[in-house]
């Protein structure tokens, strides 16, 4: 999934996605008055997902701390980062892993790039371990993406 705000391909004040859009197949289309665009594919890893999602484990994950109110937190997650420079949120400046030590990264990234026509430059992996784990809603004001977000999010879970 892709959601971008205002690309130059969307006119101001396009049709908004329907609630039949929303809960059917692959769809594409402008979610807000603001121009929030969305791509949608739910088979986007096809028969790739299983092996993805066993390679997937074996990331180095880590527990990292949040501030909160000037109090220090395990993460309610598991996380790592790939990319090109380093990431900051909640007062903690996170140093990414060169992609070429994730190889199932790369391949991720390489189908996402050329299904969308975009170029990114990092990921922050999240790792849910049980239903204690979660994150609530969240402002990702950071530096690093930029005037014009492009954001991806692929989800991967076992059943």
């Amino acid at each position: 999934m892709v959601a971008r705000r205002k690309p130059a391909s969307v006119k101001q004040g396009g049709h908004r996605l329907s609630q039949e859009q929303l809960t059917g197949g692959a769809f594409h289309g402008i979610l807000d008055s603001n121009g929030s665009f969305l791509q949608y594919w739910p088979d986007f890893a096809g028969s790739k997902a299983d092996s993805w999602l066993r390679r997937l484990q074996s990331l180095p994950w880590g527990q990292g701390k949040v501030k909160v109110f000037g109090k220090d937190y395990d993460e309610p997650r598991l996380t790592c980062y790939f990319g090109e420079k380093a990431y900051k949120y909640s007062n903690r400046i996170i140093e990414p892993l060169p992609w070429s030590r994730s190889p199932v990264l790369q391949e991720i990234k390489a189908l996402v790039e050329n299904m969308t026509g975009e170029s990114f430059n990092s990921v922050l992996c999240n790792r849910y371990r049980n239903g204690e784990d979660a994150m609530g809603w969240f402002l990702d004001s950071s530096k690093l993406i930029g005037p014009t977000l492009v954001h991806c999010n692929n989800q991967w879970r076992e059943i």
